[in-house]
């Protein structure tokens, strides 16, 4: 009788043991999947901000490119500049207007002033 009451106290501990393991590996998936899910939707902006226009310039040939930026997600980015559509290089960047004059500039090149007027270049947008 003593010896059915230990063997049951045993499988009592052994199924606790087995229970608490078994929690453990539960939490320890949940909480990857809430850090998964947490770090994929915080590196994602919103749809809104996906399909805003973006326009950039070419810094060889000053030409304006707007793309949504999701599409300059896409061209992808490298040392700061995103790929030009056209050509396929890295060569489009920010733009800064002019205060003076009202120019678009490259990011860039603005701060050797702006070419058309002289002036330095500060950022109006």
């Amino acid at each position: 009788m003593v010896r059915n009451l230990l063997v049951l106290g045993s499988l009592k501990e052994k199924n606790v043991k087995t229970w608490l393991v078994s929690l453990l590996i539960i939490l320890v998936v949940v909480a990857t999947v809430v850090l998964v899910n947490w770090k994929t939707t915080a590196s994602t902006p919103p749809p809104e901000v996906l399909a805003r226009e973006v326009t950039r310039i070419d810094i060889e040939t000053g030409e304006l490119i707007t793309l949504p930026a999701s599409e300059w997600i896409e061209q992808g980015e490298k040392d700061g500049l995103y790929k030009n559509p056209k050509t396929g290089k890295y060569t489009t960047d920010g733009i800064v207007i002019c205060e003076s004059c009202g120019k678009k500039i490259s990011l860039r090149k603005s701060k050797e002033g702006c070419p058309k007027c002289g002036k330095p270049a500060s950022s109006g947008g």
